[in-house]
């Protein structure tokens, strides 16, 4: 068997075994996923489409778009009514609407604070929580373009020369297994360095030492490419979700620093032993990963893993040999 890893595959091994096997093998998917993935691919597609060399796309529509539909469990859904997206309370947030949208809204709007309350006592009804949803969405629609703002006034300047954004690349050892994945984007900073960055949406700051400790970033050092040859540094281009009542309104920061020899290293000896354990069908269960920290909360497998409870989960391999 030729194996295939990401990132996010192994993270997701390393965590705990059975849920790799689970969703990477099984193909076994949560119904309802976190706002940040859609979220997220939207700010990566509307980022792609401002730095990408040449490119004429208007970042902001591109956005819209992408934040407007997404596949969810191979099921395109309509983001701003769907039930199958979990809006946390940091996504709500009224006070980003712009004047029109606050007028257009006003009769959902008035049961804000009797939503937000009910949402933290976990008392929300469905009739509710499609409220909250519709809401919520309207919040993060308005904070993406916020964010878009700030990073075209406060990083887009600092950046001299665009080479590449969304560079995919392959890793295959003699067996044929792949380890696969995508930059975000590297570029050529202010000061002449080269830097590979990663672009990051997140409600929570990142720290002086994010970019040496990170395993993603220390993972595109790998790269068989003369881009990434040489003197080139690591980087975060971080845009915060939670939105200020002054200017600056949006929180960015900006991280570079060299990759440790020693970081890449393990990254990939890391990797190296995922590939093996999957390959030999190592798919132990962690028990110490089933209640996880916020805002994560209990593993999605719980019941799948210690009741055999498929409830708020759907297989897609069911799903998809149906539509064959």
């Amino acid at each position: 068997m030729k194996n295939r890893l990401s990132y996010s595959s192994v993270e997701r091994y390393n965590t705990c075994p059975r849920a790799y096997f689970y969703h990477d093998i099984a193909k076994i998917r949560e119904k309802v996923i976190g706002s940040a993935l859609v979220f997220g691919s939207a700010m990566d597609a509307a980022l792609n489409a401002l730095m990408a060399p040449g490119s004429k796309e208007d970042p902001y529509k591109v956005f819209e778009d992408n934040f407007r539909t997404a596949k969810i469990n191979d099921v395109e859904e309509n983001l701003a009514t769907t039930s199958n997206v979990r809006y946390g309370t940091g996504d709500f947030d009224i006070s980003v609407l712009d004047e029109d949208t606050t007028k257009r809204l006003h009769k959902y709007i008035e049961q804000a604070d009797d939503l937000i309350q009910k949402k933290k006592a976990k008392l929300l009804t469905a009739k509710d929580e499609r409220v909250y949803n519709f809401l919520s969405w309207h919040c993060l629609r308005a904070k993406g373009r916020l964010m878009l703002d700030a990073y075209i006034q406060e990083i887009k300047p600092r950046v001299k020369k665009v080479i590449a954004v969304q560079k995919s690349f392959i890793l295959e050892n003699e067996d044929e297994d792949k380890f696969v994945g995508y930059i975000d984007m590297i570029c050529e900073w202010e000061d002449g360095r080269i830097v590979v960055f990663d672009h990051k949406t997140t409600s929570t700051n990142y720290n002086e030492n994010s970019v040496k400790e990170s395993r993603q970033l220390a993972t595109y050092f790998a790269v068989e490419d003369s881009i990434t040859k040489g003197n080139v540094y690591a980087g975060f281009l971080v845009l915060h979700k939670r939105i200020r009542k002054k200017e600056p309104r949006v929180n960015v920061q900006v991280f570079i620093d060299k990759m440790p020899d020693e970081m890449i290293e393990q990254v990939f000896e890391d990797y190296d032993t995922v590939n093996t354990q999957t390959k030999n069908g190592d798919f132990t269960k962690n028990y110490d990963s089933c209640e996880r920290p916020m805002p994560y909360g209990r593993c999605p497998f719980f019941g799948l893993c210690h009741e055999g409870k498929m409830d708020g989960l759907v297989d897609l391999t069911k799903s998809r040999n149906k539509d064959e």
